[in-house]
Order: C-alpha cells, then structure tokens, then sequence
C-alpha cells in the first residue's frame, strides 16, 4: 500500500483526459465503465483511510516486528562480514600450483549465492515493515571479483595448457616463430584484463610466467641454430 499510494494517486487525472479524448471522437465508453472511473478517486481515498487506520492500531506490533527485523539485519551485516573477510583471504587471489583453484571459486560461488539468497528476504522484511533497506554493497563487490577470479584463472589454465603443449613438443618439430607469436598473444590478451585484475598475485604470477616464456624461446632459438651443432 505504502509503495503503491504515490503511483496510484497520480494516475486518475490521465485516466479522466483519456476518456474526454475519445469523446471528442465520439469514442465514447459505456457508462457503466464511466461510472467506475468517477468513482475509484474516492474508493481509492477510503481505502487510503482503512489503511492508515490498519497501521494506528497495529502500530505496537509493528515496532516489535521492526525491532526483530534490525536484529535480524544486524546479525545478516555480521556475517556478511565475515563472509567478505574470508573471501579475500581465502579465495584463490595468488598463483600458487598447489591449490584447486576452481573448487575454491565454486565454493564461495555456492557460499555467496546463499548469502545473495538471504540477503534479499532480508531486504523484503526491511521493506515490509519500514526498515532502512541496506544495499549489501559488499556482497556485490564479492560477486564482481568472484566472477573476475573464474576470469584471470581461466587464463591461468590456457596458459599452462598450452606451455605444456610446447613442452611436449619434439625437438625437431619446434616451431619457435609460432611458440613466440602465441605467447605475445597471450600477453596482450592477459594484459587487457580488466585493470583491478592487474594488482592481484595471481595476475602478477601470471605475466611473470609469460615473460618467462618469451626470454627462454629465443635462448631455444639460438640452440636449434646450424652453428650450435657440434
């Protein structure tokens, strides 16, 4: 009632004009529509009314209500909290072989959704009873760089993928013009990435990795070169 009483009380006026602009095409309604239009201003008032009195005499029970609803609120923004302060460290934000880092992204996929989940009944409970209604602006910084994580280690995983393939390559099928060109690719596409990436060690981890990879190809360059054959 609370949300819908601006919309609805400005919305008879352009109903009126509507009705006088099919008159003048001789479009006229039936009047048993007419006689509702006339009348829903003042229907609408009274039910106005009933409702204004409805919330005077549950006024009591509603300030309980809002009480358990902050209550409620205040233990949700705690764990919140904590949720976030586990996230940044926990979550897979360096480059380290020794960690599963697409279970851990799953994981606080799962955890945050719960959160995101509950954070909304909250937000409906705020908005029902005429508590402040919190943005949860932490839970949607989370799901941003939950999402920039999945990112920056899908490019971890190609990267190894494919240094891998090089690796495995025979010494006589080395194609160091294609290895090259292939690892300044995946520079720049790694480069690009969205510029909060850039500080995370992950990302830092990464690049080291690629430059590594440019620095050794030319040294394998030289080796496959007719004058370093005994």
């Amino acid at each position: 009632m609370r949300v819908r009483t601006e919309v609805v009380d400005q919305i008879f006026e352009p109903l009126r004009g509507k009705v006088g602009l099919l008159k003048k095409y001789a479009l006229a309604l039936p009047d048993s529509v007419i006689e509702v239009l006339d009348h829903a201003p003042f229907k609408w008032e009274d039910t106005k009314k009933l409702s204004l009195n409805a919330r005077e005499r549950l006024g009591p029970l509603q300030s309980l209500q809002q009480e358990k609803v902050r209550e409620y609120t205040d233990d949700f923004r705690t764990r919140v909290g904590e949720f976030t302060k586990r996230f940044h460290q926990e979550a897979p934000f360096a480059l380290m072989e020794s960690i599963d880092a697409y279970k851990l992204v799953q994981q606080f996929h799962l955890d945050l959704s719960a959160l995101e989940e509950e954070g909304e009944k909250v937000n409906q409970q705020q908005e029902l009873f005429e508590v402040a209604v919190l943005p949860w602006r932490d839970l949607k910084t989370c799901r941003t760089e939950l999402g920039q994580l999945k990112l920056i280690w899908d490019f971890v995983q190609l990267v190894s993928d494919i240094f891998m393939a090089f690796s495995a390559t025979l010494w006589g099928a080395v194609d160091v013009e294609f290895m090259t060109d292939s690892t300044k690719k995946l520079q720049k596409e790694v480069k690009t990435l969205p510029r909060v990436i850039h500080k995370w060690d992950v990302h830092i981890g990464l690049m080291a990795k690629l430059n590594a990879m440019s620095v050794s190809l030319p040294l394998v360059q030289d080796l496959r070169d007719d004058a370093m054959r005994p």
